[in-house]
Parts: C-alpha cells; sequence; structure tokens
C-alpha cells in the first residue's frame, strides 16, 4: 500500500474517527450550492428521496471541494468501494484518457482531466434548470410505469449522459488488466448471497493481496464494490 497517499474523507462530525491517518473534512464547509441544488432537482426516481438525491448531491459537493483546494487528479471511491492494494501502476496505464471508471463515475473513478468534476456538476444544474429537460425526464417515467418498464434518473443515468454528450474520454476500469482488476459491483453484490456461483475471494496473508477466480483464471482484486443492499457482509472481506 503507498503509505504516502492522500487519503480523504468528505463526511460530518459522526465519521471523524481518532487515530487513523486520514484527512477529514466536513460537508457543511462546502455547501455555496447545496440550497441551489436543492431548489431545481426534481425527483424521477422510485427509489427513496433522500438516498437517491444524495447520490446525485455529492457531485456539487465534490465540484466545490475539488475546485476550492485545486485537487485535479484523484481516485474516488464511494463509501461501499473496499481498496485492498496499491494502484499506481494501474493508474500509469490509465493515463491519456479523462477518467477511468467502472464503467462510469459512480462506484470508482480515476479522474485525470483538470476541471471534469466542476463541468459535470454545472452540467447537472443546467439539466435540473431545464424546463424541456424535465417535461422529457418525466414522461420517460410515466410511459415506463405505464409498460411495465421502471425508468429512474438516477446519478449512474446523468453521468452516462454526460459522458455521451461531452465525449468524454472514458477508460473502462472494470476490465481485467496485467492481472488485476477493479470490481465493478460483480463480485460485492453477488458475495455470499446464496447463489450457485457464489463469488470466493482469497488472501494470501493480513494485510496481503486478494485474489479471485476472474473467467477461470486468478486475478488479484484491487477493489471490491459492495453494491445495493449487500453492505453488511463488508466486514466478512475486509
Amino acid at each position: 500500500h503507498d503509505t504516502n497517499a492522500r487519503i480523504i474523507l468528505l463526511g460530518d462530525s459522526k465519521n471523524r474517527i481518532q487515530g487513523i491517518p486520514y484527512e477529514h473534512h466536513l460537508l457543511s464547509d462546502y455547501e455555496d450550492r447545496h440550497q441551489e441544488f436543492l431548489d431545481c432537482y426534481q425527483h424521477y426516481h422510485a427509489g427513496h428521496l433522500g438516498d437517491e438525491r444524495r447520490c446525485i448531491e455529492r457531485w456539487i459537493y465534490l465540484s466545490e471541494f475539488t475546485q476550492r483546494n485545486a485537487i485535479h487528479e484523484f481516485i474516488f471511491l464511494d463509501s461501499d468501494a473496499l481498496l485492498f492494494s496499491d494502484m499506481e501502476s494501474l493508474i500509469e496505464k490509465w493515463r491519456g484518457h479523462d477518467a477511468a471508471g467502472t464503467p462510469y463515475f459512480f462506484g470508482f473513478c480515476y479522474f485525470e482531466k483538470k476541471g471534469l468534476v466542476a463541468d459535470y456538476a454545472e452540467w447537472i444544474f443546467q439539466q435540473y434548470k431545464s424546463p424541456d429537460i424535465m417535461k422529457r425526464w418525466k414522461n420517460l417515467v410515466e410511459n415506463g410505469k405505464t409498460h411495465a418498464s421502471r425508468v429512474n434518473i438516477t446519478d449512474m443515468t446523468l453521468a452516462q449522459m454526460f459522458i455521451e454528450e461531452k465525449r468524454i474520454k472514458m477508460l473502462n476500469a472494470g476490465a481485467a488488466l496485467d492481472g488485476k482488476m477493479i470490481d465493478m459491483g460483480l463480485l460485492g453484490g453477488a458475495f455470499l448471497q446464496g447463489r450457485k456461483d457464489k463469488d470466493r475471494l482469497s488472501q494470501e496473508k493480513a494485510g496481503g493481496k486478494v485474489w479471485t477466480l476472474f473467467k477461470g483464471n486468478p486475478c488479484e482484486v484491487v477493489v471490491v464494490h459492495i453494491a445495493g443492499f449487500y453492505k453488511n457482509h463488508i466486514a466478512v472481506i475486509s
């Protein structure tokens, strides 16, 4: 592991833990545009308002944080992603792209292009402030209900729209590379879930590398994303 890596957590007083070597910042210090977002946000999702809005809201916070602190190149880890080993060798192979994600910005993403998160946050504001776009999204969701095909506007949907519209040079970091892989929610989402093909992760020793069989071949797992309702298993594989 890179013991010199700058590890930053944006949170509140509840996750400010003494004795753990990381840099903690309060979200409340980066709320210049928070109310602006709340005022324009419209909820087109079957999920809980607070949960789903927060997934989008974080990019507004992250935009302000990275701009104010002049952070341009960094790795974004979702709160339910576990990092097991150093990533420098993978980062070197990802360079030359705007970003490398699984496959977009959510879960895990390495950002290289300066100002990309700020551009994304500004684009989000533009969408929610556009009456035409809001009308179109509302119609999409309503038509989905009529035809029994659920349509939700999620942070994942927005990221894909932005990347395609702005032609962001995106690399799929979820593809195995040099015997290493970044999990895209496939391993964490299935771990101990009663499937016949349970995911099996092995570790050389405490604090050592983590491995799985990927398409029949041993592959080092650098990041596991514990997706959806399976977060109660984080303690099992950490």
